[in-house]
């Protein structure tokens, strides 16, 4: 018999595996093959036109791939447009790895494809159709697509339809060649609506097929601008497929916070323009940004928040600290216009209107139920909705309270908000070495909403009211109580329906003659005190009671008493109808050349108040009684213009002790 050399026998073996390995390239329905196991894959039917094969190396070029928008065995409407279609599918693939049964793809390029993804009313995605479901983590520990090696994007795009949201976006997707000879870089551009507003996206990331990596960071840049709100993402995360081990320096910036609740689902009331600087960590369902900082207006914070999606309902914790606070940039808290803004008079006299309507429907119509033609306190309603859609437990203060009209140092409150009762318990104001403590209570469960206000005042001082003027100098400190029970969706309707009394007083301390004499109208002495150095005089007592029903304050006690003049007050200020309904008679103890002993007359409205009988001469701090709130404000008022009277000096003592049973 004759012998073959090894070497021979080892080539014709070779030759023969080639020939047989080409023979099986040539009658393999490689079309077909491709098609079963994307079906598989993907769990919808998958189907190719037209497919192109080489052989050396082993390239297959497919045109006309698609997928159909439905699990396998399900008949689909005619005309239905395909799940995901692309015109060109280049594919360069491992030989050896194929014969052996598995899809190796050394080069992928995909030119003009089309996915589209919609979001079901039950929060599932039409992905989702007859795929098998895996967690992420497994995907990238055993994917059951095929391996890919290196991937290119020309003109891909994913239309994303969720219509519960109002969000139609289209993402275009491309990949940038890089410029060290690695591998391409992720490039996205959206345009379309999110949330129901104008949004555009762009975003850049590091090669797609590192998206599959658990351990390497993934570098992503990004900036959504969706409305008036931007928001921008620097940095790296080491598993995208869970997005854990995030390093990224997020900023967030818009005309209003309240839009936030809009793009995240974060309920803020109205701000003025603002900016979040911070970075975004992750632990399972909890966003945490830590070193915070919010700059809102004239306003700046610090701290860390944490939002936590856990539960069904979010929650919302954390500490943010503030050195410096407008609290005009807090307006939106209460419904008022925040910042520089200012509620428009057509809004203000809407509002009246709805109030005047309310009346003519509850109250006998009277003609004492005039209501103001524009409304000052603000009646814009609360978004309930919003109220109920998180939890919060968020700590605030600020060192230091920068608006001129507000006679404020400091302020720190706690904001809990649970299942839809908010609390801001306890709200303080700081002043000089007084304060003033509010409890406030609103349960959004019950319709309309009901809303309970306790505050107490203690040694808050004169002088922050009466301010000074020239030699003007005054002192003393304020106490007191306040309780209101109101029901309504906004402060204006809290207030117009409320229950409750106010009760302030203050023993001893002086107060500017100037002021006093102005006060009484008594004209000899208040040219002689412009013309010499002012003399304080003291102050014996001040007491203010007011009883309210129904949102109309009453007055059950007031005297102010000096040792040049005694003030007694009596009337009601209406906090539904914003009218002022007061009457001051002001008795001197000594006798001038000319006094004018008639009453004086606090009426108008709170927008336009009228002091008679000689306005010009009235001094009104403004924004004193505004810092103490509508319900302070004749108060207020009163005391900058110490309005209180009464001759004989009146019993100190007795009234104060009526006020603390």
């Amino acid at each position: 018999m004759r012998r073959y050399p090894r070497t021979t026998i080892a080539a014709s073996v070779a030759l023969g595996v080639i020939a047989f390995g080409l023979l099986f390239v040539m009658l393999f329905d490689f079309k077909s093959y491709v098609e079963r196991r994307a079906t598989t894959a993907l769990g919808r039917p998958v189907t190719i036109e037209a497919l192109h094969l080489r052989i050396f190396p082993l390239e297959a070029v497919l045109e006309n791939l698609n997928v159909a928008d439905g699990p396998v065995g399900e008949a689909l409407p005619a005309g239905k447009p395909p799940f995901m279609k692309a015109e060109h599918v280049d594919a360069v693939l491992g030989f050896w790895r194929l014969v052996a049964g598995d899809l190796v793809f050394k080069h992928l390029t995909v030119e003009k494809a089309i996915a589209r993804i919609e979001r079901r009313a039950d929060g599932s995605l039409s992905w989702d159709v007859g795929a098998p479901k895996v967690d992420a983590a497994e995907i990238a520990k055993n994917p059951t697509l095929p391996e890919i090696r290196d991937l290119r994007l020309t003109d891909v795009q994913m239309l994303y339809r969720d219509d519960s949201t109002k969000t139609r976006l289209t993402l275009t997707l491309n990949t940038r060649e890089a410029a060290n000879g690695g591998e391409p870089s992720l490039l996205v551009r959206g345009e379309g609506t999110y949330a129901g507003a104008p949004s555009k996206l762009e975003a850049t990331g590091g090669s797609i097929l590192k998206l599959r990596d658990a351990e390497s960071p993934y570098p992503v840049t990004g900036t959504l601008t969706s409305g008036a709100t931007t928001i921008m993402v620097k940095g790296t995360v080491v598993d995208p497929a869970n997005i854990s081990g995030l390093d990224i320096n997020l900023v967030v910036k818009g005309e209003d916070a309240a839009d936030l609740y809009r793009v995240a689902g974060v309920a803020l009331p109205p701000t003025p323009p603002y900016t979040i600087d911070t970075h975004l960590d992750r632990d399972g369902a909890r966003w945490i940004f830590k070193n915070l900082k919010w700059l809102m207006g004239e306003s700046d914070f610090a701290g860390e928040l944490v939002w936590d999606l856990t539960s069904p309902k979010p929650m919302l914790t954390g500490e943010m600290h503030a050195k410096a606070v407008a609290l005009k940039d807090l307006g939106g808290f209460i419904g008022a216009a925040p910042g520089e803004a200012e509620t428009p008079l057509n809004v203000r006299r809407e509002a009246a209107d709805r109030e005047r309507e309310r009346r003519v429907r509850v109250d006998a119509p009277a003609p004492d139920q005039a209501v103001a033609a524009e409304l000052f306190i603000p009646d814009m309603t609360f978004d309930l909705q919003k109220l109920n859609s998180m939890n919060a437990k968020v700590h605030v203060d600020a060192a230091k309270i920068i608006d001129p009209g507000f006679p404020l140092d400091r302020f720190e409150v706690d904001v809990v908000l649970q299942d839809g009762l908010l609390s801001l318990k306890p709200l303080i104001f700081e002043v000089d070495n007084g304060f003033i403590n509010i409890d406030l209570a609103m349960n959004t469960r019950v319709q309309p909403a009901k809303t309970d206000i306790s505050a107490v005042v203690k040694n808050f001082p004169l002088q922050r009211l009466t301010g000074k003027s020239g030699d003007n100098t005054s002192w003393g400190v304020i106490g007191g109580r306040i309780t209101l029970h109101g029901t309504g969706n906004s402060m204006h309707k809290i207030l117009a329906a409320s229950d409750g009394e106010v009760g302030l007083a203050m023993g001893g301390g002086e107060l500017s003659l100037f002021i006093v004499e102005l006060a009484g109208i008594d004209i000899a002495e208040t040219l002689g005190i412009l013309l010499s150095k002012d003399k304080p005089t003291p102050i014996r007592c001040m007491v203010a009671d007011y009883g309210i029903e129904k949102g109309k304050m009453q007055t059950r006690t007031m005297v102010f008493d000096t040792s040049d003049t005694r003030f007694n007050g009596s009337g009601s200020i209406d906090l539904g109808r914003e009218v002022f309904d007061m009457r001051i008679h002001a008795k001197p103890k000594d006798t001038t050349p000319v006094a004018l002993r008639s009453k004086l007359l606090l009426t108008g409205t709170f927008a336009h108040p009228s002091f008679g009988p000689d306005t010009k001469n009235m001094i009104l701090r403004g924004g004193a009684a505004a810092a103490l709130g509508v319900f302070l404000t004749p108060l207020a008022s009163l005391i900058a213009l110490i309005d209180f009277g009464g001759g004989k000096d009146a019993d100190c003592a007795a009234l104060i002790g009526s006020l603390q049973k």
